[in-house]
């Protein structure tokens, strides 16, 4: 063989390698999905993710012709599924249900964390949103933010304020508004909800975001005397937001989106967000997360990657100001 036929294969070999490789991702693309796709939530089944993630799984099975899988992986703060995604295939065949919790680990975690939030993930869809509200026992003479903000001045650390554990969205949150109102409550962390302490007496005061706190407010049994969003909500339209009772520069509202592991195919991601955003319109999918008081977004992949980056900024300079850490 002479060197020019040598050369030839030593240029053309790679290309045509580069085109066969291009071509069988392409189809790959094509397919998508030609087998079943799990969709991993971080927490135990049961609650208002549950049945507003089945219900998106069946309008997905049913567009894209393939089932789409409702997994649980609880466990670690959420941080057992994150981890268990990071390290999946980037195919579009795994994919994360995430909360706000996504971005206010890593601010309160600098040790040990299974995943790199910035690194390891790709945003599909910013899914939607819930109020989330400040509570009071109803035997508290306390009926707005006003009267609040009085009655903790004039009994400083004696609201004892529950918390599901330390270092979650509602204890950063939380510490947040309380410094912005220049009053001090007692934090009380819980391993579980706070809801029936706080009707029972044992705490005075806690959040939750609307899915939680709604039948309790609507009974009697607990006052919503703050929504901590930007608007009110359409599940309780008479309580006025933070702002509006005068405290400015905060806001807080749960949010949750879909994530999918770093470097699926760009083709494969647009297919999926597409696909998100379009269940969302459908009438018995938004009348499920209307029942739990879930305001659908719909935002696409590259309005979550932003909201995302801001959201890893703002806690973990909460946690810095307030010293909030559950590391060691």
């Amino acid at each position: 063989m002479n060197l020019s036929c040598v050369w030839k294969l030593a240029v053309c070999a790679p290309a045509a390698f580069v085109v066969a490789n291009a071509g069988a991702q392409q189809s790959a693309t094509d397919a998508y999905p030609a087998r079943p796709v799990m969709m991993v939530l971080p927490f135990a089944p049961g609650g208002s993710p549950d049945f507003a993630a089945r219900k998106l799984a069946e309008k997905l099975t049913q567009s894209m012709g393939r089932q789409f899988l409702v997994d649980f992986k609880p466990g670690g703060g959420t941080g057992l599924a994150t981890g268990f995604v990071a390290r999946s295939a980037p195919d579009g065949y795994t994919l994360l249900y995430v909360t706000n919790s996504f971005t206010v680990l890593p601010a309160v975690t600098s040790k040990n964390l299974p995943y790199d939030p910035n690194r390891d993930f790709e945003a599909l869809v910013l899914l939607s949103k819930q109020p989330s509200f400040l509570l009071v026992n109803p035997a508290l003479p306390i009926r707005n933010l006003k009267e609040y903000i009085a009655y903790a001045r004039a009994k400083p650390e004696a609201i004892n304020f529950g918390m599901v554990g330390t270092g979650g969205g509602n204890h950063l949150s939380a510490a947040w508004l309380h410094n912005l109102m220049g009053i001090k409550v007692t934090f009380v962390p819980y391993k579980g909800s706070t809801l029936l302490p706080l009707v029972g007496g044992e705490l005075q005061a806690s959040a939750a975001t609307v899915s939680a706190a709604l039948s309790f407010v609507k009974s009697g049994k607990l006052r919503a005397i703050a929504n901590t969003d930007s608007v009110r909500s359409p599940a309780l339209p008479d309580v006025p937001t933070v702002a509006e009772q005068g405290v400015a520069g905060f806001e807080f509202a749960p949010w949750q989106g879909w994530l999918a592991p770093a470097g699926i195919a760009p083709a494969i991601a647009h297919k999926l967000e597409l696909e998100f955003i379009a269940a969302l319109k459908s009438p018995d999918l938004l009348e499920t997360m209307e029942k739990t008081g879930t305001v659908p977004i719909g935002g696409s992949g590259a309005q979550f990657k932003k909201l995302l980056s801001a959201e890893l900024v703002r806690w973990k300079k909460v946690a810095q100001d307030y010293n909030i850490t559950t590391d060691e």
